[in-house]
Parts: structure tokens; sequence; C-alpha cells
């Protein structure tokens, strides 16, 4: 009895398995002022969280929530006047994320006019991905499940540069 007790601490114990992610079908919308970025976090490994993001080519970049509620698990939010500020997007274990126009999705504000922005998106486990998005007047929807845009895939690599 207290070697099985025992077996089941130690599997308790262990370390959730590292996050493997691949970004798809990264976009950029310009709308007004702002450009509006869509992309899908495809993950085959352990849960990870979008901590935020940042771009040389605009003046700020916010995570912000769209106005239907798709069910996405948001970490922590906040009101703003009329629009809610996210700080964290989950990445749900073996999963997939998909930040598009009616639901979480970047905001890039003061953007240069450049035909792709590069934005580098910061994961709390996986570390930093850095992907390249065309820049149009319209978009397509964000296609689901590994559809890929144009601009293909990034993967995030692990610490050591080793993605999982």
């Amino acid at each position: 009895v207290a070697l099985v007790a025992g077996l089941g601490l130690a599997a308790c114990g262990r370390p959730a398995p590292r996050p493997r992610l691949h970004v798809v079908a990264a976009a950029a919308m310009v709308d007004g002022s702002r450009v509006l970025g869509f992309l899908t976090v495809l993950n085959s490994g352990g849960p990870d969280e979008l901590m935020g993001a940042s771009s040389p080519d605009a003046e700020s970049e916010e995570l912000v929530r769209g106005d239907v509620d798709d069910g996405m698990h948001m970490s922590s939010m906040s009101m703003e006047g009329a629009i809610m500020r996210m700080k964290t997007v989950a990445v749900p274990a073996h999963g997939d994320v998909v930040l598009e126009r009616q639901s979480a999705h970047l905001e890039l504000m003061g953007l240069h006019r450049t035909p792709t922005a590069t934005v580098r998106l910061e994961f709390e486990r996986a570390g930093a991905v850095v992907v390249t998005m065309p820049v149009r007047q319209s978009v397509e929807p964000v296609m689901r499940m590994g559809a890929h845009m144009p601009t293909g895939g990034q993967d995030a690599m692990g610490p050591g540069g080793q993605n999982g």
C-alpha cells in the first residue's frame, strides 16, 4: 500500500509537458488608425499562456477581446471604456487558440506603413515566437486547425533553442 501511494505522489509531482506551439494563418487587416492582427496558435504539447505581444513596426500593441462570447478562457481581463483589455490568453494543452476579429485579437496602433508587420508573441512557458504578418486592406476569415495563409507558420522554441 505504501508503494502504491508513493507512486501516486510521484506522478502528481511530475511537471506538465512543455508546450509545442506553431503559429499559422497570421495576417493583419487595416481598420482605420489601427491594424488588427489575426492568427492561430496550434499546441501539440502542454498548456501555455500568451502573455503579450510587441512589434518594432508599431507604436503600441494590445491583446483585446471582441464582442462575441466564444467560450475562450481569458485568464485576466479588464474593461477600459467599451473595450475589454486582456492580459493573457490561455493556450490549452493539445489544442488551439484562434485570434480573430470577433474574439481575442491583436491591435497594432501607429503601424508604420509597411507591407508586413513583424510581431513578437510572448508565451509564459514557450518563450518568444516572432511572426511576420502580411498587412492587407481586408483579410479572409482566419482558418482553423492549420489552414495556412501564404506566410506559413512559425514555431515556438523552448529554452536552449529546442521546441519542447
